[in-house]
């Protein structure tokens, strides 16, 4: 911001048309100044503890995400945020706090983020958060408790961490009896069952006159060739007959 262009051809040296320029009009590459030493680097971004940042949310270098804070979807956070402040919007603003200013205070003197989250089993996590104070505080000072130390690690130790193959113990059912239907579903599959074998009763009754009339119709015309080739029998009727019910069974041979 503060040279005399704000264009790449001051920091860039690999910007070949800046370069072909510079070599067509002074005989050389354009003597650049390296980026970083133009633009300080950016301050580190600090998340504090228990911090909650949602998807998509944009924070500026250099601030500070204190203690139990929470950042809304897709906020654009340029300012530090409280402890237990809610913020959320374009820039963020503050939208209310998690609790009120004596619980917040309590927290943070309390520094519960300093034990092992498992010292914590047996705590009502439904009841008012002061009472959980109450549950911890007294443990602490009974105690039964201690500070949490854990190794540090690398980010490149979390990265090996993650390639590592997961196993997944899907839970055991139990199989559940078979239900015993109702008597309207009883009813019911009765009524299905009896529709459907009244259909087949129908359907083979139908099959059954159409090959009865079928029958009953070969069968009248052959008897009755028959008894035409019976009364001029002496006029060659049989041999008439036999070429009848050739004829007759090419007709019905469907």
């Amino acid at each position: 911001m503060d040279t005399i262009s704000t264009s790449s051809f001051i920091y860039n040296p690999t910007f070949y048309i800046f370069k072909d320029a510079s070599i067509r009009q002074i005989g050389k590459s354009y003597t650049h100044t390296p980026c970083h030493h133009l633009v300080p680097p950016s301050p580190p971004t600090i998340f504090e503890n228990d911090v909650y940042v949602c998807t998509n949310a944009l924070l500026k270098p250099g601030i500070t995400l204190h203690t139990g804070c929470v950042v809304a979807q897709n906020a654009i956070v340029t300012k530090d945020v409280p402890p237990y402040a809610i913020v959320g919007g374009s820039p963020a603003k503050i939208l209310k706090y998690r609790f009120d200013e004596p619980t917040r205070n309590r927290l943070l003197k309390l520094k519960w983020w300093e034990y092992h989250f498992a010292d914590f089993d047996g705590i009502d996590a439904m009841k008012d958060i002061n009472y959980y104070l109450d549950e911890l505080e007294s443990r602490i000072q009974n105690q039964t408790i201690k500070p949490f130390y854990p190794r540090k690690m690398q980010f490149e130790e979390l990265i090996q961490i993650s390639k590592q193959p997961v196993s997944v113990v899907k839970p055991q059912t139990t199989p559940q009896p078979p239900q015993e239907p109702s008597l309207q579903d009883q009813i019911i599959s009765f009524k299905e069952q009896i529709s459907k074998k009244d259909n087949e009763i129908k359907a083979l009754q139908t099959s059954y006159q159409k090959a009865a009339n079928f029958k009953n119709h070969l069968s009248y015309k052959l008897g009755n060739s028959l008894i035409k080739a019976h009364k001029s029998w002496y006029k060659g009727g049989y041999i008439k007959f036999i070429f009848e019910a050739i004829k007759i069974k090419n007709k019905h041979k469907n």
